[in-house]
Order: C-alpha cells, then structure tokens, then sequence
C-alpha cells in the first residue's frame, strides 16, 4: 500500500452550540485549513490519491463529551485515508474507525488514532490527525471524531476529508471497489467532486433602469463551500449554519463569458440559474427571483479544486 502523507486535515456536520468567540471566524479558519490541506497533501503525495469527499460542521454534545462521524460504503483491498482537524476549542482528540456488523447490526472496531496529532500551525485551528486502512472486508464503514467536553460546555468546529488510493477501482468486493466516489452503471468510478472555497458575497438587487445589478451589499469574509459532486448532478452548499442542496435540472457552456449555467432546484423546491466560471476564479454567481424582484449574488471564489488533480 502507498503511504499517503498529510500536513493538516478536515470535518463534519452535526449539532451542537458554537460558544465564545466568533463562529464566523471559527467557520473561516476551517474552510480556509481545508484548502490549504488539500494543497499541502497534493504537493506531497501527487499521484497516490484522490479527494473524494469534504465534511464540515459543528462536533455534536453526547453523554460522554463531544463527537461526529460519517458512514461509507468501502470495498475489501483498497486503501483510504481520513484527514481530520478541529478549530482550537478542542486540545486534542480521538480519530477512529468502526465496520456495520450485518449480523449484530452493532459497530465493530477496526482501527484508530489516539496519539498526539500533528500540533496547530495556524490561527484558530487546533490539531490534525489522519487514519489510513486498507479495507480488511465490503461493508459500512463508520469515521468517527470524539473529544473531551469543553470546561465552558461549548462545542467547536470541524471537518473531514476522505481520500482513496488512485488504483482504487470499483469491483464485486474480490479486492476492487471505492464507494467514496460517484459510480457509473458499469462500476467504475467518474471524475471526483470540485470545491469552491468562498470568502466573502455580494447581494445584489437587479436596477431595471439602468439593466444591471448595481444595488449592491457585501458581506466581507463570509466563507462557505461549494461541492459539484462527480457526475455533476448536484451541488452541496455547506455555511456556517446549514448545508444544501441544489439539484441539475439543465446545463450550458456560455463561450462568450466562458463559464457554464447550471439551471438547480434545492432541497426545499427553489428554482436558481448558477453561473460557474470555466477556470474557477472570480465570482460563483447564483441568480434568483423573489416576488417581482430579481438578484444575484456573488460569491468570491478564494480557491477552486477538483478531488485527484
């Protein structure tokens, strides 16, 4: 198996109560650690790997302290890695993995990492740790982030990033198979999802005078995520806040302005045109009418990136 080497790592949704100081800033740190990491772990072990999913959120309050986790359905034989970080309200804590026993229908443990992760290098993050399995059988597989409870009862951000092995291919479970990447009918795996790292929007109202948005507000350093996921049918807004979704109803190539159009309907029934820059810098524009007023809103793309390049 190749080693994959990590230098930061990343987190998942869930509830909880943001306490202290500034979740904005906490939410910031995050996203901004996330892109870093993928840029440290792609200069440092090109060519073995593939990002294929990002999870960020708020560690849930359990009896026994914090926590979160996520499932996925992983294939005998291959191997993955789970980078994992919290923002620095959490001292430390604990990266573990648990299989679905079908039979007992309980969670079986499988591997995890207790020691000292790698120590903070940036403002507001706290430490990383990463978890590498080769996958001993098919099956449900549980990744889970615990910590002690904070001595003020607050919680703290975090986020995952999972990563499999590029030689990773889907198969019957005879020692081939990634479920963390999006599958066509035949099995094999589509290219990875691509993230827009977002700081900072501009909400602008549509001035029918002038036919231009130019009523506008800005909203400085509000960050969030964008995922496009692999079979480009969906895409995944993740804010401080909340995460939704947006479902591809039509897509375009606008060659005068080199970005493509993406008619969406959310989560909740909502119809928006999304504006996606070719090259992936500027603004990820989404335009939306309300009433008998329309708006579109800018968001400033800090980085964009997509899972194995």
């Amino acid at each position: 198996m190749k080693k994959l080497f990590f230098f930061g790592v990343g987190l998942l949704m869930a509830g909880g109560v943001i306490g202290q100081a500034g979740s904005n800033e906490y939410s910031t740190a995050i996203f901004r650690h996330i892109s870093t990491v993928y840029t440290n772990v792609s200069t440092n072990a090109k060519d073995t790997f593939v990002l294929r999913r990002v999870e960020t959120g708020i560690l849930s309050e359990g009896q026994n302290g914090l926590y979160s986790s996520i499932q996925r359905k992983l294939f005998r034989g291959n191997s993955y890695s789970v980078a994992a970080f919290t923002d620095d309200r959490v001292k430390t804590f604990d990266l573990s993995c648990y299989i679905k026993n079908s039979s007992t229908n309980k969670w079986d443990f499988v591997s995890s990492v207790k020691d000292p992760g790698t120590p903070p290098k940036e403002p507001l993050i706290g430490e990383s740790k990463f978890l590498t399995i080769t996958v001993p059988a098919d099956g449900t597989y549980l990744f889970e982030i615990t910590a002690n409870r904070n001595t003020d009862n607050s919680t703290a951000r975090f986020a995952m990033m999972v990563y499999s092995s590029v030689t990773a291919t889907a198969g019957s479970g005879s020692g081939g198979g990634t479920s963390t990447g999006s599958t066509t009918s035949s099995g094999s795996n589509d290219a990875a999802s691509t993230f827009f790292s977002i700081e900072g929007l501009d909400y602008c109202e549509y001035d029918s005078v002038n036919k231009t948005f130019n009523n506008c507000t800005s909203r400085v350093g509000e960050a969030s995520l964008f995922e496009l996921n692999a079979g480009k049918t969906m895409f995944t807004h993740t804010t401080p806040s909340m995460t939704s979704h947006y479902y591809v109803q039509t897509k375009k190539f606008d060659s005068q302005y080199n970005l493509y159009t993406y008619d969406v309907v959310s989560d909740v029934g909502n119809k928006y045109v999304f504006y996606v820059p070719l090259n992936g810098t500027g603004n990820f524009s989404i335009f939306k009418e309300q009433g008998n007023k329309s708006y579109m809103i800018k968001h400033h793309i800090r980085r964009s990136w997509t899972g194995g390049q």
